[in-house]
């Protein structure tokens, strides 16, 4: 049994950084952010924490948890690489920053692959 993946997302990787005139990282993503991302298909994502105050930087953080299947597909249903920290995910409300790798839950006892989660965050205000 699989669960369906009814929804896609837009992926950009993380292809690394270069050092900018003030020593600060810019990271650059393939495809670029301002190009659609990969698209691949998932089964869900829901949010788990809104409006989480970070006080030292005036912001607001929202984290989102995407269901992902064992394998992740693209469109065309060919395999692609899982997702990875680092990343970023296009939803319909914005760009979304993968939280670490992905929660694996595909080696259970009973042999049954459920997916992945990945773990979004994104600042606003």
């Amino acid at each position: 049994m699989t669960y369906p993946t009814p929804y896609t997302v837009g992926l950009h990787r993380y292809a690394g950084g270069d050092t900018n005139a003030h020593g600060q990282v810019v990271k650059t993503y393939e495809p670029p952010l301002d190009e659609p991302g990969l698209q691949v298909r998932v089964t869900q994502w829901v949010p788990t924490q809104f409006g989480v105050p970070e006080p030292e930087v005036g912001t607001t953080m929202q984290w989102l948890e995407l269901f992902v299947p064992d394998v992740l597909v693209d469109v065309d249903g060919n395999a692609v690489d899982d997702i990875g920290g680092f990343d970023l995910v296009d939803l319909p409300d914005g760009q979304y920053e993968v939280d670490g790798p992905p929660w694996d839950y595909t080696r259970g006892f009973h042999g049954w692959k459920a997916g992945k989660v990945v773990r979004l965050k994104r600042r606003i205000g």
